[in-house]
């Protein structure tokens, strides 16, 4: 059962938050939102940096503080993770995860990375949900669970032209039926779910700095379209890094576990209260991409059963479903952020954040999951295809 299905089921047992407390929850959130422009996730609040993904190539999606502001409404209906695993066993320590890394590294040297064609086309898929407020005007206050579904397109050639298709609220789902109600009178449903697409060769598909241009250049099927030169192509993959990874990046990349840890605590030092949180961090920011071949997924696993304080969660679940093996860390010990991943394979097919401490988010107790994602990689025969055509 998915989040949507599970809050559709018992949205009418939600009772209403009484003014004060939404007055504190909008506040949350729209301080969460001021943050969204940033290039990097607060350094303060809940782990806001689970989904500050998507960065360049894909749009930053942040769930922490708007997800837990909708968590406090809904706390006592979707809680789903009881800081045990769902069979009831604890979380199980560094050993373990340790083992589970291993395993995969493993995995990822055995099951090789289907070769592309030419024609052929890496499809990523990330879906994910997380909640959204609206802060002012007739719809102010209420609070909604939201699906989001990024999907792209890479050629066997980076420097050839990608495509990107965004689904911005492919569902929305109210957590009352009076928030319903009170959407329809101030026409809400007017906000339906947009979609973007757009081309750019390397996956660069928004222009450098923090601004878009007035009107970007679009094709005949309203498709955002940049053509940039050779040049700019070449120097922009040679920037990449653990957010945006290219061909070069990666390559220059040590294989030895040991030797990568280094080079990750060297390049996230500074970024987050705990050396260890973040080095977490940008093992996952990497895997997330779906681009990583499966020799450094292997070493990426591997160094990640390096750093202190990773822990075991069985048999954990992605936003569609899917079971696989997850590993966290805890954000000073008030959340976990899990990223699972297929024991088959190798391959991330998710990630989701829970919280450990109760009210920290006030009135979310601890064990509720604020944010999921679904992730998947497939070959497929040409651009804008996907696995079910």
């Amino acid at each position: 059962m998915d989040d949507i299905t599970l809050v559709r089921q018992l949205r009418a047992e939600v009772a209403e938050p009484d003014s004060a407390t939404l007055h504190r929850m909008r506040n949350n959130v729209v301080a969460g939102l001021r943050d969204g422009s940033s290039s990097r996730p607060a350094r303060s609040g809940l782990g806001v940096r689970l989904l500050a993904a998507f960065r360049h190539r894909r749009p930053a999606v942040r769930f922490g503080l708007v997800a837990a502001a909708v968590a406090a409404v809904v706390a006592s209906t979707i809680v789903v993770d009881a800081v045990t695993t769902p069979d009831g066993r604890p979380v199980v320590g560094h050993a373990a995860a340790a083992a589970e890394l291993r395993r995969a590294a493993a995995a990822a040297i055995r099951v090789s990375d289907q070769p592309l064609q030419p024609g052929q086309f890496y499809y990523l898929r990330t879906v994910a949900v997380a909640g959204n407020s609206i802060g002012g005007g007739p719809c102010g206050g209420l609070f909604y669970l939201r699906k989001d579904v990024y999907e792209t397109w890479v050629p066997k050639a980076w420097e050839e032209q990608w495509m990107q298709r965004r689904v911005d609220e492919a569902e929305r789902q109210f957590f009352r039926p009076s928030d319903e109600a009170r959407a329809n009178q101030c026409q809400l449903h007017a906000l339906s779910a947009s979609t973007e697409v757009r081309k750019a060769p390397a996956g660069l598909f928004y222009p450098e700095g923090l601004h878009r241009p007035a009107k970007e250049p679009q094709d005949g099927t309203g498709a955002v379209v940049y053509d940039l030169s050779p040049e700019e192509v070449t120097r922009r993959l040679a920037a990449g890094n653990w957010q945006s990874p290219t061909p070069q990046f990666m390559a220059g990349l040590p294989r030895d576990p040991k030797q990568l840890l280094e080079r990750i605590y060297r390049d996230s030092k500074g970024q987050w209260d705990s050396h260890d949180d973040e080095a977490f961090l940008f093992v996952r920011d990497v895997l997330r991409s779906g681009v990583v071949p499966a020799d450094l997924r292997a070493a990426l696993f591997s160094a990640a059963a390096l750093i202190p304080g990773v822990r075991l969660v069985s048999d954990s679940v992605n936003l569609e479903g899917r079971h696989g093996v997850a590993v966290a860390m805890s954000d000073e010990g008030k959340t976990r952020v899990e990223m699972i991943f297929d024991p088959e394979t190798g391959d991330v097919i998710g990630e989701r954040e829970v919280l450990l401490t109760p009210n920290h988010i006030e009135g979310v107790p601890a064990g509720t999951a604020v944010a999921y994602t679904a992730v998947s990689r497939q070959v497929v025969g040409a651009m804008g295809a996907t696995a079910k055509n």
